[in-house]
């Protein structure tokens, strides 16, 4: 475990600070739900994602979805690439960009043709159509469903990505 050299007290109400660097460095926004986990004499903190909990659904849209479209197809959290069309490779989740967390934030429909290479994590850059259809439970917007296509998206598509995103948004509602 790495050592912040950060000592806090405890209020009468029991609640403690976590500084302001920490919350930025592993991008805790205000309102953000925090797990809380005990091992041996400590107390961990984790950032809390609705959306962990359901990579193994996500994988099965994502996959019906490629499936259906023969296209790709990509599910996000406020951070990571969840699930991708062509399956992750490691237990190591893409990191968004930061554009991609704004997109996120934003809780609107992208459908763009991007003429140059539009970059969401490190290792995956966009090109050609695609549609990005937010993931919104319990009125916050969790994530992103990316539809990835080399023809223009029709209202079809559109559509079968909306039901997508309202899916994976009722199976975390009921979790």
């Amino acid at each position: 475990m790495k050592s912040t050299g950060v000592i806090r007290r405890i209020d009468e109400l029991g609640r403690i600070v976590i500084p302001k660097e920490i919350r930025r460095n592993l991008k805790i926004r205000d309102g953000e739900s925090i797990e809380i986990f005990i091992e041996n004499h400590s107390i961990i903190l984790k950032k809390f994602s609705l959306m962990e909990d359901s990579i193994n659904f996500a994988n099965k849209i994502v996959n019906i979805l490629s499936s259906l479209t023969g296209n790709k197809v990509l599910v996000t959290d406020r951070e990571h690439i969840i699930s991708q069309s062509d399956g992750l490779t490691s237990d190591k989740k893409e990191i968004l960009t930061n554009n991609m967390m704004e997109i996120i934030e934003e809780r609107k429909i992208r459908m763009s043709e991007f003429s140059e290479n539009f970059v969401i994590s490190e290792n995956i850059v966009l090109s050609g159509y695609n549609l990005m259809y937010p993931i919104i439970s319990n009125g916050d917007s969790i994530g992103l469903i990316i539809f990835i296509s080399d023809k223009k998206i029709d209202q079809s598509s559109i559509l079968l990505i909306k039901f997508a995103a309202l899916l994976i948004s009722n199976q975390i509602t009921l979790e």
